[in-house]
């Protein structure tokens, strides 16, 4: 019988060994349009699309996944005439992913809450529909959050080779604006806590104030009691009960009057949150 050569014998033998005869090539993902609602969100389809490149971008540069190109995500839409709401909802964006032949889809959404927008972002596996990874960012402007999405794209990516990729790239660089913008929202906040703390103390001055009022008619009213006693044993009791109701009214007047003067100054604050607005303007103009 003829040997195999050594070459041949050791491709024969090297898939027993359990290494793979070929590289095995990254997953298939396709990064699907961003929801932002104009009517919740304020931005726009051309901005929401702007976004999603840059996120799409940040997937790339994580080597995790192979990207699904953005024309072929398109002819596909316009071929099978999606609704601009197809899709949004997960079992349409699912189907979509499998006409593409992708492994995995990306679904993201813009919102705002408040002041404040939030991009969010999840891995779904279309053959389980099982979300696999979820990220956000946030920021007070568009421009913030555009700056996030390709940094959001490389942390999406999930695995040691995204985290290698992170560990070299600084955080967004944040804007003089923004920075503007965040310690308007803080002092907002401050102001809110204050001004309800405000308000508890008035309201515990009002009741400790009206309290006393009470107390006090009430020694009034057991002085005069005593007073009409003919016995000097019997108008003792009456006294005692004077004197303790006054004591507790002009403790509780003291109180209520510490609280009053315990009053939060939102003057100041309504100042500086003033102050910003004015320099955030300044920054605008620029």
């Amino acid at each position: 019988m003829k040997i195999r050569s050594l070459p041949h014998l050791a491709l024969l033998l090297l898939p027993l060994a359990g290494a793979p005869a070929f590289p095995q090539s990254p997953p298939l993902i396709a990064v699907l349009p961003l929801r932002a609602p104009e009517g919740v969100s304020g931005v726009s389809a051309e901005q929401a699309g702007a976004i999603t490149r840059l996120l799409e971008t940040g997937l790339v540069k994580s080597a995790v996944y192979q990207v699904v190109e953005r024309s072929e995500i398109s002819q596909l839409l316009a071929a099978q005439e999606f609704s601009a709401e197809a899709f949004f909802d997960e079992s349409s964006a699912i189907r979509l992913g499998k006409l593409l032949s992708a492994r995995l889809i990306v679904l993201g959404t813009l919102s705002r809450l408040d002041q404040r927008l939030f991009l969010t972002a999840r891995i779904i596996d279309v053959a389980t529909g099982r979300t696999l990874r979820a990220e956000y960012e946030e920021a007070d402007t568009l421009e913030g959050i555009a700056r996030r999405a390709e940094y959001l794209g490389i942390r999406l990516g999930g695995l040691p080779q995204a985290s290698e990729l992170l560990s070299g790239v600084e955080p967004p660089a944040v804007s003089p604006r923004e920075r503007l913008l965040e310690q308007k929202r803080a002092l907002e906040d401050e102001l809110a806590r204050e001004a309800g703390r405000a308000r508890s103390l008035r309201a515990g001055s009002t009741v400790l104030w009206a309290v006393s009022g009470a107390l006090a008619l009430a020694a009034a009213g057991t002085l005069i009691g005593g007073l009409s006693q003919s016995e000097e044993d019997s108008a003792a009791p009456w006294f005692g009960f004077s004197l303790s109701f006054a004591v507790l009214g002009g403790a509780g007047a003291v109180v209520g009057t510490a609280l009053r003067l315990e009053q939060p100054n939102l003057a100041i604050l309504k100042v500086k949150i003033e102050r910003l607005e004015n320099q955030i303007h300044e920054e605008e103009e620029k």
